[in-house]
């Protein structure tokens, strides 16, 4: 058996720290997302979303029923989740409750933000980056 010595000033530096992991969210916490959610806010699901994108609209009546309804992706995890929460976020805050449509994105995103924080859902990078990309479409000239 041939051991090889090398000085300790030798070897190659570690990599820089990584980032910790991700704490993992269990699959209960979004279904029960999910349910209280809809009670809370008496919105109907479109069938999910295969796509990291979502919408969310009211149906006015003649009788003066109002119907909310929400296309989103099913959360399993930040992304999907926050996708979710912000459209939930359109019905708990109101629409045209701002004068202009971004401050209603940027608002919206606030709630869906601080109700992660909430339910113990972590924002990641991820999760930034896709809110960044979406207050760029409400805000780029």
């Amino acid at each position: 058996m041939l051991t090889l010595l090398v000085p300790s000033n030798q070897f190659p530096t570690p990599p820089a720290a990584a980032k910790p992991p991700v704490p993992r969210v269990p699959p209960r916490v979004y279904a029960r997302l999910v349910r209280e959610l809809k009670l809370n806010y008496k919105f109907a699901l479109r069938p999910w979303r295969k796509s990291m994108t979502g919408m969310a609209w009211e149906l006015k009546y003649a009788d003066g029923r109002i119907q909310r309804l929400i296309a989103a992706p099913r959360p399993r995890g930040p992304v999907s989740a926050a996708i979710f929460l912000h459209e939930v976020g359109h019905h708990a805050i109101g629409f045209h409750r701002y004068a202009s449509r971004a401050l209603e994105e940027f608002y919206t995103w606030q709630w869906a933000f601080r109700e992660m924080e909430t339910r113990q859902i972590p924002v990641t990078t991820a999760v930034l980056k896709h809110y960044d990309a979406s207050m760029h479409h409400y805000t780029r000239p």
